[in-house]
C-alpha cells in the first residue's frame, strides 16, 4: 500500500468558536478519499488524524499553503479507517477523552451537517490546486524520465531504445495539459544541443500543438527544420511566428538565412 500523499494546509470554511481558523495538514489516499490532522500555528499537530471522504473535503475545507514542506506521514493505526470522521465520543487512542478542539470538528463535520455550496470561489480554487498538483506530479515524473534517458541515449546499445522511448514521451497523452508546453520545449532545446533535431523536432510539434498561438513554440520549431534543412516548412512557421510579431529581430535573421540557404541550395532538375 503506498504512503498518503501530502497537498497541503488547509482550513476550516467555518471558523471554531471564538473567530480563529483551524489548520489542517491534509493527505490524499489512494484509495481517493483523504487524511486531515489538526495543526497550530507553528504548523505543529494537535490532533489526531483522520479520515474523510472527497466530498466531506470539498464541502468544509479551503486551501490555505502549498504541499510543502513534507510533514510526517500518518501511519494506518493512527487514523480512522471508516471513510467519515468517528461519531462524537468514539475512542481513539489510548483513552476515549478527546480535546475541545477535536470535539468542534466532530460537530463541524457530523453528517447530518448541510453541504456547502460547491458552486463559491472555494471550491474553485481548490479544484485549481488540485488541477495544478497533478499537473506538477506529471511534470515531475517526466523530467525525471527525461534525465534518465539522456542518459541512455549516450549508451551506445541503449541509443535506440532511448530514441524509441523519446519519441513516445513526445506523443504522450495521459495527464498532459497546455501548461506543459514549457517542458515539451526544454526537452526539444536540449535535445537539439545534443545534435538531435530529429527527436528535438517530435517535441517542437508537440509545443506547436499544445501552444499553437506561442510565436516562440514556431520560432524553435523553425529552427529544428533548418536544422535538418527543410527551408520551405522553415519558411511557413517563421512567417506564422512574424505574423504574431513582426518586430522580434531574431526571426528576421532567421529568415534571412533561410533566404540564403534556399539560393545556395542546388535547383532540382
Amino acid at each position: 500500500m503506498q504512503s498518503p500523499q501530502y497537498i497541503g494546509v488547509y482550513s476550516l470554511r467555518n471558523k471554531l468558536q471564538g473567530g480563529s481558523r483551524a489548520l489542517y495538514f491534509v493527505w490524499q489516499t489512494e484509495t481517493g478519499d483523504y487524511i486531515v490532522q489538526r495543526i497550530d500555528s507553528a504548523r505543529k499537530p494537535v490532533g489526531v488524524p483522520e479520515r474523510v471522504a472527497h466530498d466531506v473535503l470539498l464541502h468544509n475545507f479551503v486551501p490555505e499553503a502549498p504541499p510543502t514542506p513534507q510533514p510526517v506521514v500518518p501511519q494506518d493505526d493512527s487514523f480512522s479507517s471508516s471513510g467519515t470522521l468517528p461519531p462524537q465520543g468514539q475512542q481513539q487512542g489510548p483513552t476515549a477523552r478527546r480535546a475541545p478542539a477535536e470535539q468542534e470538528q466532530q460537530l463541524l463535520f457530523a453528517p447530518s451537517q448541510p453541504a456547502a455550496d460547491t458552486s463559491d470561489v472555494g471550491d474553485e480554487e481548490f479544484r485549481r490546486l488540485e488541477l495544478a498538483r497533478k499537473a506538477k506530479q506529471v511534470e515531475t515524473s517526466m523530467r525525471e524520465t527525461f534525465r534518465k534517458t539522456l542518459l541512455r541515449l549516450k549508451r551506445p546499445k541503449e541509443r535506440h531504445a532511448a530514441l524509441t522511448a523519446l519519441e513516445q514521451m513526445a506523443a504522450s497523452k495521459e495527464g498532459i495539459v497546455p501548461e506543459h508546453s514549457h517542458m515539451f520545449r526544454d526537452f526539444g532545446v536540449q535535445l537539439r544541443k545534443q545534435s538531435q533535431p530529429d527527436t528535438a523536432l517530435h517535441f517542437s510539434r508537440r509545443v506547436v500543438k499544445l501552444a499553437p498561438g506561442d510565436d516562440h513554440a514556431l520560432f524553435n520549431m523553425a529552427r529544428v527544420l533548418c536544422d535538418l534543412r527543410k527551408f520551405e516548412e522553415a519558411e511557413k512557421l517563421l512567417a506564422q511566428a512574424m505574423q504574431i510579431d513582426a518586430s522580434e529581430p531574431v526571426y528576421r535573421r532567421l529568415r534571412d538565412y533561410i533566404m540564403r540557404e534556399k539560393r545556395r541550395a542546388p535547383r532540382s532538375r
